[in-house]
């Protein structure tokens, strides 16, 4: 008897026995494939309403959860390749999530009254901000709604609506006479941090990462208009405090426990405990007479921190550990998004000097004509120039993306032939919408701009070029318009920027009564942020390498560069600021 005879039984019970374990594995996958593959896309029984088609997975009770712990990117490409335009399920182990796709689908979730952002808002607090217990569960026991009217089924007493409350001031000072003095205040502090830069005129600085070179400013203008000085001075280490969690939010999204990933972890500690500091120094410090002409002060900041204050400390339920959890995911709110994406817009712009001229000629017919203000931006003019709007837009189409999460506490969400019921939620990811190649217009035979590509005009509609505008059937035009992110100063026979018809295709800011009400100040922040930057700075990078967003974050926001980008730098001579 020699040695293959002996190990091969053993080889053949091994295989035996793997089979047997692999086989549950391998029927769930059939099964579930089954079932996707019959009832995908619309359903067979015309009329018939039924639930959506669960995603085929391999492990029984587990779902998809495994896939999204190892990596969520790849997770969504499938979701994006295998199911556009529907409904479709994934399941984490006792969790169901609904992904919806399709310019009909997505507007359809926009236009839905019972739909909100309660679940998002809830997943946010719980897994991303450390939100304690008692306060998670009033966030979740408020099922009142937005509206000033609450929902006729809710019990919740007015001054524990928390939605509605926090939708109500956060809409009222991000527009109007509110907004105008945050955005010149903004504008000062930025320009500030830009004289104390380091940077001169006439000489390169080489620098290793163009990323934070941005961030760094733009944080601590964003957070200074926000919160007033107070809070770098009490917490002086939270601009860099607040990036490294926002580097390990991957980390939080996919649940990792503390022990697996102990520096995210202490990192939001320090976040925390930095935003308990400045909250208990402003109420310490606080008067009436702090108050500037403005509506600003140097203890809360703007207005609206002022009100946050005032009716959260209404609510029994939010202690000074969940008031820190509010206000850091206010702080990341602020600037996950509008950060990388003034980083995208003016490395789009300096990586292209046509471009980049084009862009300093619409900046620099955007001073005021007052001769006291003849240094300062008029932003309103600024961002009505169709080629400054053109570029934000394409940057949020190409570089944010995320998954806007909506349910209802009360109702049911019919979509076509699928059902949604109350208490589930329906997930849109942006960047299927972003990219899709039913809705996009992708430039002319000639002169083609793949959807994939960055292209600074794919928003603008050119009167005698029929090929021009973002929409590919330029006669379809179904979905919303999105009016208040729409500046026009142009006749009718000149370029023109357009949104018009993309409600559900173009949707970094949500859609419908429900998207986020901070959107205008965004666009303000953005834009005029590229507009000083491109102003006070030439810039030539060190790499020729062409820069990738860091996919990590995706379904989170902004992408950030995935590398660090080299670079150098010097002040313009001719910049007014």
């Amino acid at each position: 008897m020699n040695a293959l005879s002996i190990l091969r039984p053993l080889v053949n019970e091994a295989i035996l026995i793997g089979a047997i374990a692999f086989l549950p594995f391998a029927l769930t996958y059939l099964v579930t494939f089954f079932k996707a593959s019959v009832i995908h896309p619309h359903g067979k029984k015309q009329g018939k309403v039924d639930k959506p088609p669960m995603a085929p997975y391999f492990i029984p009770w587990v779902g998809h959860a495994l896939a999204f712990f190892v990596n969520p990117t790849a997770l969504a490409l499938h979701v994006k390749n295998n199911f556009r335009g529907t409904l479709v399920r994934l399941s984490f182990f006792n969790v169901e999530v609904n992904m919806i796709s399709g310019f009909d689908a997505v507007t359809a979730v926009w236009r839905a009254k019972c739909l909100d952002s309660k679940p998002a808002v809830c997943i946010a607090m719980e897994r991303f901000f450390g939100t304690p217990k008692e306060a998670l569960e009033f966030y979740g026991a408020d099922d009142s709604g937005i509206s000033l009217q609450p929902h006729p089924m809710s019990q919740v007493e007015r001054q524990h609506r928390v939605y509605f409350h926090t939708h109500k001031v956060t809409q009222g000072f991000m527009t109007g006479p509110g907004l105008a003095h945050f955005t010149d205040r903004f504008q000062s502090l930025l320009k500030q941090q830009i004289d104390h830069s380091g940077v001169k005129s006439g000489e390169w600085i080489e620098m290793p990462c163009f990323f934070s070179f941005l961030r760094d400013m733009l944080s601590t203008a964003a957070i200074t208009t926000m919160c007033g000085p107070s809070l770098l001075e009490v917490s002086p280490t939270l601009i860099s405090d607040l990036w490294e969690f926002d580097r390990s939010l991957p980390y939080f999204f996919k649940g990792y426990p503390k022990w697996l990933a102990p520096k995210a972890w202490a990192a939001r500690k320090r976040c925390l405990d930095g935003m308990k500091r400045w909250h208990q120094h402003a109420v310490n410090n606080f008067t009436e007479d702090a108050i500037e002409e403005d509506g600003h002060d140097k203890y809360y900041g703007a207005p609206l921190m002022r009100s946050r204050q005032e009716y959260f400390s209404k609510m029994e339920s939010l202690n000074a550990d969940a008031l820190a959890s509010e206000n850091i995911g206010l702080m990341w709110a602020e600037n996950a998004n509008s950060v990388p994406a003034t980083c995208w817009y003016v490395l789009e712009a300096m990586r292209d000097p046509t471009l980049l001229q084009r862009v300093r000629g619409e900046v620099q017919a955007s001073f005021f004509e007052r001769p006291e203000r003849a240094s300062d931006w008029d932003v309103q003019k600024l961002c009505s120039k169709p080629l400054l709007q053109s570029v934000f837009a394409e940057t949020l189409r190409l570089r944010t993306i995320q998954f806007i999460v909506r349910g209802s506490d009360h109702e049911d969400f019919n979509f076509k032939n699928f059902h949604v019921p109350a208490g589930k939620v329906v997930a849109v990811d942006t960047h299927t919408a972003h990219t899709d190649p039913e809705v996009w217009g992708t430039g002319s035979p000639e002169n083609p701009h793949p959807i994939k590509d960055f292209w600074a005009d794919r928003f603008l509609i050119d009167p005698t070029d029929p090929n021009s505008g973002p929409l590919k059937d330029k006669h379809n035009v179904i979905g919303d318009s999105m009016k208040d992110l729409e500046s026009d100063n142009a006749d009718k026979d000149a370029v023109k920027f357009s949104l018009n018809g993309l409600g559900g295709a173009w949707v970094p800011f949500g859609g419908g009564r429900r998207q986020c009400p901070g959107r205008v100040f965004a666009k303000y922040e953005i834009i005029l942020s590229a507009a000083i930057f491109c102003s006070a700075f030439d810039i030539e990078f060190l790499d020729s390498a062409k820069p990738e967003p860091n996919l990590r974050y995706y379904g989170l926001g902004g992408l950030p560069p995935k590398k660090k980008i080299p670079f150098r730098v010097r002040r313009r001579t001719e910049y007014r600021g």
